[in-house]
């Protein structure tokens, strides 16, 4: 059994429009309408690799009918907390040019009695797993400290521990020292201070993470694939070419995939082309956190990772 823990879920509009026009009426078709979240997608892919997952988080309003439907539908355990506010929804916006703007809610406020409920939750669940993934934003309500809180209660229950988060949160999950974190190159720019940042400098920063507390990290790349940073060695993986559906869902396809090998103690090259692989067949998908099984094969076979 895996966990994963998503304080702050959507309900998410994905829409198409011809041409986005920023101070201007833009008028959109709706494509689909889905229950989402970095960590809801990460169970979906999980259920499709054949894993059995509980999922932990906030749940409130209408939208929690739609998720606890979903739930049953994918064979997910409903490990939520309801919560009186209303789950949030994201509009996720793109042109025929291939823009995309995203709409993003903050989220309901989360109360101290629904916090410590969550954690109540998440300390009864956690016992029974291989592995752990803490990911997304937190709602209103929820602080820095808190969240180290429910790091410390996951570390203290479940052998791994991965974190998928950016600025402030992705910082606190460093300092508590988590097994594997999957930031992108812009939220590692961000931790360093800095708007833009070289591989070089990538490995260099994360190696200095390394001889503190953290575990690993796989940095995504965009087009220029990925690397996989931990005590056994540098790894990078080329991206590969695929004809693009839609990029959502990529990152916690990969968090999903490294949740895997993490917990059947595989090696790093193994780990970021799994991985790797995996996010390409998603994006290759035109559905959200989705993948064709015969893409992924072969995307798996053909896919460079090399030892720097």
């Amino acid at each position: 059994m895996f966990l994963t823990v998503t304080l702050n879920p959507s309900i998410d509009k994905i829409a198409r429009t011809d041409k986005i026009i920023i101070g201007d009426t833009n008028r959109m078709e709706i494509v689909d309408i889905l229950p989402a979240g970095k960590g809801i997608d990460v169970s979906k892919i999980l259920r499709q690799l054949e894993r059995e997952v509980a999922a932990a988080g906030f749940l409130g309003g209408a939208a929690a009918h739609s998720f606890k439907k979903m739930f049953t539908a994918e064979g997910i355990q409903d490990a939520t907390t309801p919560i009186k506010g209303e789950t949030r929804t994201n509009i996720h916006l793109t042109d025929d040019d291939g823009n995309r703007s995203e709409f993003l809610e903050g989220g309901p406020k989360i109360s101290q009695k629904e916090w410590d409920e969550l954690c109540q939750k998440v300390k009864e669940v956690a016992p029974g797993c291989r592995a752990a993934a803490l990911c997304g934003s937190a709602p209103h309500g929820v602080t820095v400290e808190m969240y180290r809180g429910l790091l410390k209660i996951l570390k203290e229950n479940c052998p791994i521990v991965l974190a998928d988060a950016s600025g402030k949160l992705l910082a606190a999950a460093i300092d508590e020292g988590v097994d594997f974190i999957k930031p992108n190159r812009l939220e590692i720019a961000g931790l360093m201070g800095k708007e833009t940042v070289t591989n070089d400098e990538i490995i260099e920063y994360c190696r200095g993470l390394l001889e503190k507390n953290l575990g690993s990290a796989l940095v995504s790349l965009g087009g220029e694939g990925a690397l996989y940073i931990s005590k056994e060695g540098v790894w990078r993986a080329q991206a590969l070419k695929v004809d693009v559906k839609s990029t959502l869902g990529c990152g916690d396809t990969m968090v999903a995939s490294s949740l895997i090998s993490l917990s059947e103690k595989e090696d790093g090259a193994t780990l970021l082309k799994k991985a790797s692989a995996l996010a390409s067949a998603n994006a290759a998908h035109p559905e959200t956190a989705r993948f064709d099984p015969a893409v992924y094969k072969q995307l798996l076979e053909i896919c460079h990772v090399e030892k720097l």
